[in-house]
């Protein structure tokens, strides 16, 4: 995750990342799996291959759609209900649970992404403070994660929350549920 300005909890002042890596999963990240895995049962694709399909159908058809950027490899969306204004997701287009698998190329991809979607929001809101949280699911072939192939019904993504008040929790309580 990346806290970036007070307002988001960053607690140094320069810019920087944190990678986090806990022991068991968290309560959130086992409930947002649980309930992907149960879309998936029901409808037999994952909730982030419907949503791109609406959004992709949207767009081509010309009638209001939520999508800000995207590339060959991924795209950059505002989430329907989205937790606050300017909240963005990047997810990718190809099916992978697991970012440690992301190739290189495509790494190269989101990177671009993820810098232009970047500066609009800095050019928009003039530098916010804001939370970046990377969603990876859990490691593969350990505990439940044996029994699920996780990339048939979840994808990778960055969340982008800009901080436009006060009171906001840090990348750290968003990406883990714990306080």
């Amino acid at each position: 995750f990346k806290n970036q300005g007070s307002v988001a909890g960053a607690s140094i002042s320069h810019p920087h990342s944190q990678i986090v890596g806990l022991p068991f999963v968290a309560r959130n990240t086992a409930a947002r799996q649980y309930r992907n895995l149960v879309y998936w049962n029901r409808f037999g694709v994952s909730v982030f291959t419907k949503t791109l399909e609406e959004e992709f159908e949207a767009q081509a058809s010309g009638g209001p759609h939520r999508i800000i950027d995207q590339n060959e490899h991924f795209v950059a969306f505002i989430p329907f209900a989205a937790v606050s204004p300017f909240n963005l997701w990047i997810v990718p287009l190809f099916e992978e649970a697991h970012f440690t698998f992301t190739q290189d190329h495509q790494l190269t991809a989101l990177g671009s992404i993820l810098s232009r979607c970047l500066r609009r929001l800095h050019g928009v809101l003039d530098e916010p403070d804001m939370n970046m949280v990377l969603r990876s699911a859990p490691l593969p072939g350990r505990f439940r994660e044996q029994a699920y192939n996780s990339s048939a019904f979840f994808r990778w993504h960055i969340i982008i929350t800009p901080r436009l008040g006060a009171g906001a929790m840090a990348g750290f309580v968003l990406c883990s549920g714990m306080f």
